[in-house]
Parts: C-alpha cells; structure tokens; sequence
C-alpha cells in the first residue's frame, strides 16, 4: 500500500510539481529601538512540490483596508524534507509569492506532507539571502 502512494506522489511531483522553496524560522530577534523583526531561517529548495488550485476570499475591516487572501495547498513528499520540521508561521516561497504555512498534515505514515498556505495579497514580500552565496531565493517587493 506504501508503494502505491509513493509511486502516485512521484508521478504526480514529475508531471505536475512546480519549484518551491520552504522556509523554517529558526530564531526570531525584534530590534528594541527599530522595531524590526530579524529572522535567521533554515530553508530546502525542491525542484518538484505538487501546488493545488487557489482559493481567493476578500476581507474588509469596518471601512478601513482591503486584504485579499489566497490559500493554496502544497503536497510536499517527506523524503524531500527529511531534516526540516515545518509547523505554523513557517513560510513557502512559490512563483516570487510567499505564502505562511497555516496548518501542516502528515499523510499515510509519512509518505507526503500537505502543507495549507496563505498568502496575504498587498503585502511586501519578504527578502531571503542565502548568506554563503548571495543568492537572492526571493523577489524583489
């Protein structure tokens, strides 16, 4: 039975899955005197992660802004994650959008991991260095 969905998994992340790359908050330090938030984060690049159809809702504050929310669900097979425990508030990065991790799903004794994301429309996003290579793994707000 274990095959079975393995073997789907990989086809479907061969066929179908799209680059993301996930991101694990490692520490988070505020600045008493800026009030920034310095975050120090682990993060795995896979080349194939299976992205489902969004959802968009609207939500207005009694007159004040409009945030728009899109939810996606991100089917990630465990064995491209093995040393990265993902929980809520960690973030995805998929198609220069980031998405926060909302709940995580462990899927038929480990053999996928299906990950609902959020991503809030309008705001910044979030630029991520890798500090050995200055590769810029995020996009430009």
């Amino acid at each position: 039975m274990l095959d079975i969905i393995s073997d789907t998994l990989y086809f479907l992340n061969k066929d179908y899955g799209l680059p993301v790359t996930l991101f694990k908050i490692v520490e988070a330090v505020t600045d008493i005197t800026s009030g920034e938030i310095r975050r120090t984060v682990s993060f795995k690049h896979i080349s194939r992660a299976l992205v489902l159809p969004n959802t968009l809702t609207r939500r207005i504050f009694n007159g004040g802004p409009v945030y728009d929310i899109n939810n996606r669900s991100i089917v990630v097979n465990t064995v491209d994650i093995r040393q990265l425990e993902l929980k809520i508030d960690d973030y995805a990065l998929f198609n220069n959008k980031q998405y926060m991790i909302t709940k995580t799903v462990e899927y038929d004794n480990k053999q996928a991991l299906i990950l609902e994301v959020k991503e809030y429309l309008g705001q910044p996003i979030t630029e991520v260095f890798d500090a050995l290579s200055g590769l810029n793994l995020g996009a430009n707000s």
